[in-house]
Protein backbone atom coordinates (compact mmCIF):
# COMPACT_ATOMS: atom_id res chain seq x y z
CA UNK A 1 0.00 0.00 0.00
CA UNK A 2 2.49 2.16 0.83
CA UNK A 3 4.15 1.63 -2.45
CA UNK A 4 1.91 2.24 -4.78
CA UNK A 5 1.41 5.81 -2.57
CA UNK A 6 4.26 6.67 -3.00
CA UNK A 7 4.34 6.04 -7.00
CA UNK A 8 1.24 8.02 -7.08
CA UNK A 9 3.51 10.60 -6.32
CA UNK A 10 6.32 10.05 -8.34
CA UNK A 11 6.27 11.63 -11.86
CA UNK A 12 5.85 9.62 -14.87
CA UNK A 13 10.04 10.00 -15.92
CA UNK A 14 10.75 8.45 -12.80
CA UNK A 15 8.77 5.17 -12.61
CA UNK A 16 10.03 4.31 -16.27
CA UNK A 17 13.57 4.78 -15.37
CA UNK A 18 12.45 2.45 -12.32
CA UNK A 19 11.00 0.26 -15.13
CA UNK A 20 14.02 0.27 -17.16
CA UNK A 21 16.62 -0.60 -14.44
CA UNK A 22 14.28 -3.20 -13.12
CA UNK A 23 14.13 -4.77 -16.27
CA UNK A 24 17.42 -4.82 -16.55
CA UNK A 25 18.14 -6.12 -13.34
CA UNK A 26 16.02 -9.14 -14.25
CA UNK A 27 17.89 -9.73 -17.55
CA UNK A 28 20.94 -9.33 -16.01
CA UNK A 29 19.89 -12.17 -13.21
CA UNK A 30 18.45 -14.45 -15.94
CA UNK A 31 22.19 -15.82 -17.72
CA UNK A 32 23.32 -15.82 -13.94
CA UNK A 33 20.97 -18.22 -12.68
CA UNK A 34 21.81 -19.83 -16.37
CA UNK A 35 25.72 -19.78 -15.65
CA UNK A 36 26.04 -17.93 -18.76
CA UNK A 37 29.56 -16.18 -18.68
CA UNK A 38 29.62 -14.77 -22.11
CA UNK A 39 29.68 -10.70 -21.95
CA UNK A 40 29.18 -10.81 -25.48
CA UNK A 41 25.89 -12.79 -25.04
CA UNK A 42 24.82 -10.82 -21.86
CA UNK A 43 25.46 -7.72 -24.07
CA UNK A 44 22.99 -8.63 -26.75
CA UNK A 45 20.33 -9.64 -24.73
CA UNK A 46 20.55 -6.22 -22.74
CA UNK A 47 20.42 -4.49 -26.42
CA UNK A 48 17.41 -6.65 -26.96
CA UNK A 49 15.68 -4.82 -23.89
CA UNK A 50 16.70 -1.49 -24.97
CA UNK A 51 15.08 -1.86 -28.49
CA UNK A 52 11.74 -3.12 -26.21
CA UNK A 53 12.07 0.85 -24.53
CA UNK A 54 9.04 2.56 -25.27
CA UNK A 55 9.92 6.62 -26.28
CA UNK A 56 7.17 7.18 -23.44
CA UNK A 57 8.91 9.65 -20.74
CA UNK A 58 11.80 10.20 -22.52
CA UNK A 59 12.83 13.26 -20.07
CA UNK A 60 15.82 14.21 -19.35
CA UNK A 61 16.41 11.67 -16.44
CA UNK A 62 15.82 8.34 -18.51
CA UNK A 63 17.68 9.69 -21.19
CA UNK A 64 20.80 9.60 -18.97
CA UNK A 65 20.47 6.82 -17.23
CA UNK A 66 20.20 4.79 -20.82
CA UNK A 67 22.85 6.91 -21.72
CA UNK A 68 24.46 5.11 -18.44
CA UNK A 69 23.54 2.17 -19.73
CA UNK A 70 24.17 1.88 -23.26
CA UNK A 71 28.19 3.01 -22.09
CA UNK A 72 28.01 0.77 -19.25
CA UNK A 73 26.93 -1.83 -22.39
CA UNK A 74 29.74 -1.19 -24.35
CA UNK A 75 32.23 -1.88 -21.38
CA UNK A 76 30.59 -5.27 -21.02
CA UNK A 77 31.08 -5.71 -24.85
CA UNK A 78 34.59 -4.57 -25.34
CA UNK A 79 35.35 -7.23 -21.78
CA UNK A 80 34.12 -10.05 -24.23
CA UNK A 81 36.05 -9.15 -27.53
CA UNK A 82 39.34 -10.71 -27.92
CA UNK A 83 42.40 -8.93 -28.14
CA UNK A 84 43.89 -8.59 -31.56
CA UNK A 85 47.30 -10.92 -31.48
CA UNK A 86 49.20 -10.43 -34.12
CA UNK A 87 53.05 -11.88 -34.16
CA UNK A 88 55.67 -9.82 -35.85
CA UNK A 89 57.29 -11.33 -38.97
CA UNK A 90 60.91 -11.60 -37.70
CA UNK A 91 59.20 -13.48 -34.20
CA UNK A 92 57.52 -16.32 -36.86
CA UNK A 93 61.09 -16.78 -38.55
CA UNK A 94 62.52 -17.38 -35.12
CA UNK A 95 59.91 -19.35 -34.09
CA UNK A 96 60.24 -21.39 -37.47
CA UNK A 97 63.66 -21.74 -37.02
CA UNK A 98 63.38 -22.80 -33.33
CA UNK A 99 60.88 -25.24 -34.49
CA UNK A 100 63.87 -26.61 -37.43
CA UNK A 101 66.07 -27.05 -34.70
CA UNK A 102 64.22 -28.79 -32.69
CA UNK A 103 63.17 -31.06 -35.35
CA UNK A 104 66.48 -31.24 -36.78
CA UNK A 105 68.07 -32.28 -33.00
CA UNK A 106 65.38 -35.07 -32.97
CA UNK A 107 65.94 -36.25 -35.97
CA UNK A 108 69.79 -36.67 -35.11
CA UNK A 109 69.00 -38.19 -31.98
CA UNK A 110 66.83 -40.81 -33.60
CA UNK A 111 69.34 -41.64 -35.79
CA UNK A 112 72.19 -42.11 -33.12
Amino acid sequence: MLMRLIDAMRSGGFLSVRELLTARHARLDEPSQEGLIDPIEITSQLNALRTELSPEGSGAHLQAVVAATDAADQRLASAGAPAPRTVSRTRAVQQVETVTEIAAAGEHVAEG
